[in-house]
């Protein structure tokens, strides 16, 4: 019984600090990025999409607009979550795995007042694929998607599924808003993902 009580103590501990202590430091170090690039005419609701491993400099740029994040309902997805609130995001707990239609659900009734980013290939890959998720809540919304691609001059590459991003000290980091994509009709679901990947891979080619 006392582990027990121990074990949740010690959860509790490590949350905190990972919540307010990494915000602080993501916070210390994004304030030496010289970032480039912003969403011209964002005042209606839309769908931001970007790869996974472009999630740390977003994070930072777009504080405090309370943009919908799909996080995963996992332990690894309550380590993101606190962050998230910390810097003026809302979580919308699910994924593509688990409680996935929940997740699309309540997004789709996020985005009707509000911006949404999800990562399509996310949360756990294979990395560069774009799953249903994405056009299927812009189909279901009549919202449109802005694929955003990420140029870093000095950056940290994790060797991680994702190959996770992370801007060094005072780094140039230019981000592109592509332009709208909507997804009318289930016959364009497939041309708008390729329209999708293609402003997505801007940064790789």
């Amino acid at each position: 019984m006392k582990n027990k009580r121990f074990k949740k103590i010690k959860k509790r501990i490590t949350f905190f600090l990972e919540k307010y202590f990494g915000s602080a430091l993501l916070f210390i170090l994004g304030s030496t990025w010289k970032i480039e690039g912003c969403d011209e005419g964002k005042d209606s609701p839309r769908i931001y999409a970007f790869w996974h491993r472009n999630f740390l400099p977003l994070l930072y740029r777009r504080r405090n607009e309370k943009i919908g994040v799909i996080v995963s309902k996992s332990k690894d997805g309550e380590f993101v979550a606190g962050p998230l609130k910390v810097f003026g995001f809302k979580p919308i707990r699910g994924s593509s795995s688990k409680n996935g239609a929940n997740a699309a659900k309540n997004m789709i009734k996020y985005v009707k007042s509000n911006h949404v980013g999800i990562t399509p290939d996310g949360p756990k890959g294979p990395i560069y694929e774009i799953k249903d998720g994405l056009t299927f809540i812009a189909y279901i919304s009549k919202k449109p998607i802005v694929p955003i691609s990420m140029e870093i001059d000095k950056e940290w590459v994790l060797g991680s599924w994702d190959k996770f991003r992370i801007p060094k000290p005072f780094a140039k980091i230019k981000i592109t808003y592509h332009q709208k994509i909507y997804v009318n009709s289930k016959e364009e679901i497939k041309s708008a993902k390729n329209l999708i990947k293609n402003a997505l891979n801007e940064e790789i080619l």
